[in-house]
């Protein structure tokens, strides 16, 4: 994971400081990269994504201060990294009504980098649990998170031994446009599909 974090800037240590104070994990490409580093279907990533569950319930007096400090501490940590925060278009309406991790999702940051790296703070209604049951491929469905007092933190993916295998599978049918490229994405990274 070290080396994923460099290639994006990143010192794996505040990052995952950052991540251990708000409960984020970084998942999808990324995470799924680092655990496949040393094998024959290495790739590297297009972008880092990170999920946080930053949406308390709105009856509790503190929602609103811990939304928007959750969302000030990822801008200012990656503005201190050289990312500039970009404005990030609307998703389509059926891609919201035909994808559950839309659902769960109440605000995407996207950061950029000059180099043209990306990472992107998703601000989810739920916690990563039921998040990770929104994935739509097993390679995707990937995870890295701190560790106090383990500098490598604890990378985890739902299904290792097709992974390594280079083999993926569907976690649940394809629903819209976006989900079929994502399966092509990963295939032309040497990923197989399985049915």
């Amino acid at each position: 994971m070290e080396s994923i974090l460099s290639s994006f800037h990143l010192d794996i240590v505040t990052f995952g400081d950052l991540l251990e104070a708000t409960g984020g994990v970084l998942a999808g490409s990324a995470a799924a990269a680092a655990y496949m580093a040393g094998t024959p279907y290495t790739f590297v990533p297009n972008d880092l994504d990170i999920w946080v569950h930053s949406d308390i319930p709105l009856e509790d007096p503190h929602a609103t201060p811990v939304r928007h400090a959750y969302e000030f501490l990822f801008a200012q940590f990656l503005r201190q990294h050289g990312y500039a925060e970009v404005l990030t278009a609307h998703q389509s309406d059926e891609e919201y009504s035909s994808s559950p991790v839309f659902a769960i999702l109440r605000r995407i940051q996207r950061f950029q980098h000059p180099t043209g790296r990306i990472v992107q703070v998703m601000h989810c209604r739920r916690g990563f649990g039921h998040v990770l049951k929104t994935f739509d491929l097993s390679v995707a469905a990937t995870w890295w998170q701190p560790m106090k007092g383990y500098r490598e933190g604890f990378l985890d993916t739902v299904s290792s031994h097709s992974l390594k295998a280079g083999r993926m599978f569907s976690l649940r049918p394809p629903a819209t446009e976006r989900e079929v490229a994502r399966i092509e994405k990963y295939k032309a990274r040497g990923f197989m599909l399985d049915r």
